[in-house]
């Protein structure tokens, strides 16, 4: 029953990451028929992550009120929907309006989904459930570049319904099969659900888990960095295409994933 809900969550965490990788070797080709440079790239990257910074806390602590699998169903939806309606964009105000909008909706799977591992697991096996969680962002992100850049020879928007499709079936994989893993005598539904704290974050750089956290802010922001601008400068520098930058980027992730999973 249990490897049965994790197969479901890590199908919908590949999805989710599949969204975000599927887009990394296409948007510069994406954004120039919009007529916008590397500025306006850098904000699309952007725009998408400060979402997730400011939601990520809020829809963690509307899991542990309202129970995971109904959070967990508005960010797989929502990846989905974020999808389509970039796919759909004919304006560059709409590229960012999709790329906001999925931050803030996607952000709800993957705290949650870490929250049912912990509630689904014992200590003993919470190691093993989390590493799981790993593994599927890696192959999302392995998946995805490669699968954008190949479908992007035919069509520029063609991969992203493709991951608003997928997107719709963990929804419905979520919806019929994944049972509720806190129950409601275990909700917190007298605590106040709070965003973003810039206090809490502070004294907890200077607690015990302080240097970590610094040291995944330095190893993410050397990463986006260059999966921001990675697209741009082949395509200026090397006349790279969209399966080029895709084939390049999977390499990265299947490398990222094997050592990850050593």
């Amino acid at each position: 029953q249990n490897r049965k809900n994790i197969v479901i969550l890590f199908f919908t965490l590949v999805v989710v990451m599949m969204g975000f990788g599927i887009i990394i070797p296409i948007m510069p080709f994406y954004i120039e028929s919009f007529g916008a440079s590397g500025k306006e790239l850098g904000i699309l990257m952007a725009v998408f992550s400060l979402m997730q910074f400011i939601f990520s806390p809020i829809w963690g602590g509307l899991s542990d009120r309202f129970g995971r699998k109904p959070i967990l169903l508005i960010g797989a939806f929502g990846n989905a929907l974020s999808m389509l309606f970039f796919a759909l964009s004919s304006q560059l105000w709409m590229l960012y309006a999709s790329r906001a909008l999925a931050g803030m909706l996607s952000s709800a799977t993957l705290p949650t989904a870490m929250a049912f591992i912990g509630d689904s697991t014992d200590e003993k096996n919470r190691g093993g459930g989390m590493g799981i969680v790993g593994a599927a962002m890696g192959v999302g992100m392995v998946l995805g570049p490669g699968m954008g850049g190949a479908l992007a020879g035919k069509d520029l928007t063609l991969p992203f319904y493709l991951a608003a499709v997928l997107s719709t079936i963990s929804v419905v994989l979520v919806f019929l099969f994944l049972p509720e893993s806190l129950p409601k005598q275990a909700r917190q539904l007298e605590v106040k659900v709070r965003g973003f704290d810039l206090k809490v974050l502070w004294h907890a750089l200077f607690g015990p888990v302080g240097y970590l956290m610094i040291l995944a802010f330095v190893v993410s922001f050397g990463l986006t960095n260059f999966e921001g601008v990675f697209g741009l400068f082949t395509q200026q520098k090397f006349n790279y295409n969209p399966v080029q930058v895709g084939s390049v980027m999977t390499v990265i992730g299947l490398v990222s994933a094997l050592v990850q999973g050593i």
